[in-house]
């Protein structure tokens, strides 16, 4: 493979990172969503002979806006697993990389074992699953200075390589 095609590739590669990143963000912030949507709301009090609970929006907001932790946690962890498995996404038929990267994609998730209620966990597995199979972007041709549409695998960036 010559410079000018592995070149051509990292950029494709990082193109392909970068729409992960903002596909992977939005799916994360609609789960997490769902989750603070679904969560037990905290008691107001306990002393009385019918305890009731928060409100709605005055529980949901708060813990909406604590997704961040999880989202630097687990979203970090699932885009360096992309990162790890990007350069292979061009020797497998999309059907097979959109598989493996599925099941990679539910390593971290290790911690909601452990450390939350089952529904949470549900949920985010829903979520990895939904955008390992669904929603993570495919291989995307790109554009050349001409603005002719040409695949971005190697063999198709330099035909006539030893490589090919």
């Amino acid at each position: 493979m010559t410079e000018n095609s592995q070149g051509m590739v990292a950029d494709s590669t990082a193109r392909w990172l970068v729409r992960c990143a903002v596909r992977y963000t939005i799916t994360f912030v609609a789960g997490w969503l769902l989750i603070a949507a679904l969560a037990d709301r905290p008691l107001v009090s306990t002393t009385s002979d019918n305890p009731t609970r928060v409100p709605f929006w005055e529980s949901f907001g708060p813990f909406a806006a604590a997704g961040w932790r999880p989202l630097l946690m687990q979203g970090c962890q699932s885009l360096l697993i992309l990162r790890l498995t990007a350069r292979h996404r061009h020797k497998e038929t999309p059907g097979s990389f959109r598989l493996r990267a599925t099941f990679l994609l539910l390593i971290p998730l290790w911690s909601y074992l452990l450390f939350t209620p089952p529904s949470m966990l549900l949920v985010m597995v829903a979520v990895q699953v939904l955008f390992g199979a669904l929603i993570m972007p495919l291989n995307a041709p790109w554009r050349s200075k001409r603005g002719s549409r040409e695949s971005v695998s190697p063999e198709a960036a330099c035909p006539g390589s030893p490589d090919s």
